[in-house]
């Protein structure tokens, strides 16, 4: 499961940074400007908590954020290009099994295969998704506390989802966790608030606002995570059905 450089988020969800699909949505909810996720430590051996980055099918850079409630969200690309997301349960206790969906910008839909393999936390992760593999280590950063209001600045990658291409856009934060996506046809707003999961993982929650892309007033729920080594943004957000996605991947101006 790869993804470096260009995720791509156009809430139209058409276009993500998660976006694919114009989103809009208000930025009412957490306000605070201090507060910071609460880090936590990474499991023992054979836990799939915790931020990770990889290969996937040996051709797409990948970041991975595993709950502790086991719930993945995933993003990859090449060459600066995104390709797809994936969402689903990753459950380890000793060894790691489960379910992926694959959002594949190539198919435009997305796809469960059973998820099996080990991870040797926190150093690695080895996976086998039908008959691709994710092959990951633990972001080496996952435990540095990042704030909401240093978060705040525009970032410029791409975005997509299950029905369209990625695309060019801007997403921008605000230092109250505001977020917007205003791609050029569809737009989107939310919030974003600190996670209790921790690990520099934040709640992503959207409104889908553009009048043109037939998913106007589509609520999104989902996941956004800051490099802060890199300062590269992933943002996965999903409808409550998991059959729509929204998703980008980009970096701080």
């Amino acid at each position: 499961m790869n993804i470096t450089k260009a995720l791509a988020f156009c809430i139209s969800i058409s276009t993500f940074i998660l976006l694919t699909a114009c989103g809009g949505g208000g930025t009412a909810g957490y306000t605070g400007t201090g507060n910071t996720t609460a880090p936590n430590t990474v499991g023992a051996a054979g836990s799939a908590e915790g931020t990770w980055i990889g290969s996937y099918a040996n051709v797409y850079n990948t970041r991975l954020v595993v709950l502790n409630t086991s719930e993945a969200f995933g993003i990859y690309e090449t060459g600066g290009a995104v390709a797809g997301a994936l969402y689903g349960q990753l459950s380890s206790n000793g060894s790691v099994k489960g379910i992926l969906k694959d959002f594949s910008l190539s198919t435009l839909r997305g796809e469960d295969a059973s998820v099996s393999g080990a991870s040797t936390s926190p150093k690695s992760m080895l996976l086998n998704r039908g008959f691709q593999q994710l092959n990951l280590s633990h972001a080496p950063n996952m435990n540095t506390s990042v704030s909401v209001a240093s978060l705040a600045g525009t970032y410029t990658g791409r975005g997509g989802n299950t029905f369209g291409s990625a695309e060019a856009m801007n997403v921008t934060i605000f230092a109250n966790g505001a977020i917007s996506l205003p791609e050029p046809v569809c737009s989107a707003t939310g919030q974003i608030s600190p996670h209790a999961n921790g690990q520099n993982v934040f709640a992503l929650s959207l409104t889908i606002t553009g009048n043109n892309c037939g998913r106007r007033g589509n609520a999104l729920q989902g996941v956004l995570y800051q490099d802060p080594d890199t300062l590269s943004l992933f943002v996965l957000g999903l409808n409550p059905a998991k059959s729509d996605t929204a998703f980008f991947f980009g970096y701080r101006n």
